[in-house]
């Protein structure tokens, strides 16, 4: 690769032609082009068009300079480049030739297909590759709605033709403005607008050797238009020194960049991204702004090229790992259990364990038994603060020594060292998953009951990842059942009373691990306080198994009754101790009240109300 500018004047249909391929990276602005943006493009073409057709000498059209970073891939078979200034022309250039190919005579539309994409025929592509490829969030649109072949006459209306997001309502706003233009001339003046684009209008492409060097002179060149933002320049000293494979392996990172494009508002926590990970693993002082921290980190750490190899690419790589987005062959079985178990975790309701889990996948990679080890005691130590701390700053403040400890060791240290879990700390997180796992972290419940399901059934991890969507069955919310009624007041004619009429002991039985189970929504809001026999046909309305396995348990048990859930409570208590490896005792449940204890009072003073142990 030359280590200076390129340059070369070519026309719209050479740009857009051959093998040329051009990416829109991640860090790149939204699509902002409006209506009028494309009224004044198309009104310049077309007035320069009949111009040219009426001088004996026609002169181009020129459409200003675009600003490219060269592809390192030097033997593929596509050339593709990166798109640092001139993605607003491209992609409205784009839409333009998809719209007269859609609506020229039928002799003409293969040709300037030609122009939208790489046919799928010319070996070795078995479908079409489009020549404009904006940043992966709008590609899918662009291609459906408008770069496939007839897909800008296709009838809106339909889901997958909605647009789901600003940048994407404006590439439809564009084509909805071109299509009216367009239709209203003949098919000869369609096809001459065409040609005339493609023939005519011409473009300086310069080629600057890396990223870093094609911001610095967009800047200089930029100054009547919107400057480039702090955001811009930090990520174009993260992703230059990339080369393309990395910078396509790391694009889902990169594009979380842009939730720092606009300040925070004040009273909100701004959602984890691996950015504010990786500063809690490296130590970096939060004094402002997460785009101002690095681009003093960057400097701190000798410029982008020492940052990107030593700190970003490392961490990068880990953050990943994290997120089950890596090869599963470069870990073993076991290390993919673990992080698929601390998954759950993060999925409902922490993700605090990612910054040292960080740490430890960048320097234990080369070492997985080590590795294994780790990430065993971080599972644990995890388990035992969302039982214990329900606020996250609180399992944050706890996380910092261990942090502290691993990177002021030259060898990495042993997990033991780094976790301590006493018998009072175990003692304490046994006894509030035992009788007020409803009271720990919001979704440490799910956590605790999909994990014993996984233990008792002997499922991979993995199998249940799933289940930690939003939505998953009937696009129902995964909650959590109380099977005996939490509720302070029972029906007079409801079957529970009986056995459990006295509030308080009823409210601690319904709390403890035997009395939860994970159903739907739609199922649990239909069981409400019914007596058991009645929640059981709701819970399971047909014969097939429920995907739990003690979900599904409940449908062979007969009757709801202390004993039923005492043996549960234990049976449950039991996986629980075996799985976190935990040596407390299993807490005893409230004893039975004397019968002759007021029913359904909610007065402190009647009766000789349960105190959980």
């Amino acid at each position: 690769m030359t280590n200076h500018l390129r340059s070369d004047d070519i026309c719209v249909g050479d740009l857009l032609s051959g093998l040329h391929v051009y990416e829109i990276p991640a860090f790149q602005r939204d699509y902002s082009w409006s209506e009028q943006h494309a009224q004044r493009l198309l009104d310049d073409i077309v007035s320069a068009c009949d111009i040219a057709r009426e001088s004996s000498e026609p002169l181009p059209f020129f459409l200003g300079t675009m600003l490219f970073v060269d592809s390192d891939e030097p033997d593929s078979s596509i050339r593709s480049a990166l798109v640092v200034d001139g993605q607003q022309r491209l992609i409205t250039l784009t839409i333009l030739v998809s719209v007269l190919r859609d609506q020229v005579a039928a002799e003409h539309k293969r040709q300037l297909h030609t122009h939208v994409a790489i046919l799928a025929q010319a070996e070795p592509f078995e479908f079409d590759v489009f020549h404009v490829q904006p940043r992966a969030a709008d590609a899918r649109f662009l291609e459906r709605t408008i770069q496939q072949r007839g897909a800008t006459r296709l009838p809106r209306g339909k889901a997958d033709l909605k647009p789901s997001n600003e940048a994407q309502r404006r590439m439809e706003a564009v084509r909805a403005f071109l299509v009216k233009r367009i239709k209203g001339y003949d098919l000869e003046r369609r096809w001459d607008v065409a040609r005339f684009l493609l023939d005519s209008c011409r473009v300086l492409r310069l080629w600057a050797p890396d990223i870093d060097y094609a911001y610095r002179l967009f800047l200089s060149i930029n100054k009547p238009g919107q400057p480039l933002s702090d955001e811009d320049i930090v990520l174009a000293e993260v992703v230059g020194p990339l080369a393309v494979a990395q910078r396509r392996r790391y694009d889902t990172i990169i594009a979380q960049m842009s939730r720092y494009r606009e300040p925070q508002k004040k009273g909100r926590r701004q959602d984890k991204t691996f950015f504010t990970h990786m500063a809690l693993a490296q130590k970096w002082a939060r004094s402002d702004r997460m785009i101002s921290l690095l681009r003093r980190v960057v400097a701190r750490e000798g410029g982008p090229i020492r940052f990107a190899s030593n700190v970003f690419e490392p961490m990068a790589e880990a953050y990943l790992v994290t997120r089950g987005d890596w090869p599963r062959e470069a870990y073993t079985q076991d290390v993919w259990h673990l992080l698929d178990c601390l998954s759950v975790l993060e999925r409902f309701c922490d993700s605090e364990w990612v910054a040292p889990a960080m740490l430890a996948l960048a320097r234990l990679k080369d070492d997985q038994p080590r590795l294994c080890a780790f990430l065993r005691a971080l599972d644990r130590y995890a388990h035992v603060l969302v039982l214990t701390r329900e606020a996250a700053d609180d399992r944050r403040a706890a996380y910092r020594p261990v942090i502290d400890h691993i990177l002021r060791s030259e060898t990495f240290p042993e997990p033991e060292f780094l976790f301590p879990l006493d018998e009072r700390r175990q003692a304490a997180a046994v006894r509030r998953a035992a009788l007020k796992l409803k009271g720990t972290a919001n979704g440490a419940d799910k956590v605790i009951l999909l994990r014993l399901d996984a233990h008792l059934s002997g499922r991979a991890m993995s199998d249940y990842l799933h289940l930690t969507e939003a939505k998953f069955v009937d696009q129902n919310l995964l909650t959590l059942e109380h099977v005996l009624p939490n509720g302070e007041t029972l029906a007079k004619s409801s079957g529970w009373r009986p056995e459990f009429a006295q509030i308080s002991y009823r409210r601690a039985m319904a709390n403890c691990l035997g009395n939860l189970v994970l159903l739907e929504g739609g199922r649990n809001n239909a069981a409400g306080q019914a007596d058991f026999s009645e929640k059981k046909s709701r819970y399971f309305s047909d014969e097939a198994h429920h995907e739990l396995l003690l979900t599904d348990q409940i449908r062979n048990v007969d009757s709801w009754t202390r004993e039923t859930l005492e043996n549960r409570y234990r049976h449950l208590m039991t996986a629980f101790l075996q799985v976190w490896d935990f040596a407390a005792p299993i807490p005893n449940l409230p004893p039975v009240p004397d019968t002759g204890e007021e029913a359904n009072s909610l007065n402190p003073e009647a009766g000789n109300h349960s105190t959980l142990p």
